[in-house]
């Protein structure tokens, strides 16, 4: 199955060797995690909008049946009502 959305990272392929899997992805110059450990403060209206792109691409995500594994691990509350 290929995700194919705007805010998630490509996936380019594999590689295995005997005791692990890499998984090839594109590049990108800035992560969620790079912005969110910074000293910079983000506005209301980034906040805003980093949640938008989050829910997008995790609506996406569940539409094919797909539930990301950190979203179970870190915010388990979050899947439940």
């Amino acid at each position: 199955m290929a995700l194919d959305h705007k805010n998630i990272v490509t996936y380019l392929g594999r590689a295995d060797d005997k005791e692990h899997m890499y998984l090839v992805m594109k590049l990108y110059q800035c992560s969620l995690q790079d912005l969110l450990s910074s000293d910079r403060v983000l506005l209301e209206w980034e906040v805003a909008h980093l949640v938008e792109q989050i829910l997008e691409a995790t609506t996406y995500m569940h539409g094919l049946g797909v539930i990301h594994r950190l979203l179970l691990k870190k915010y388990p509350q979050a899947l439940i009502e």
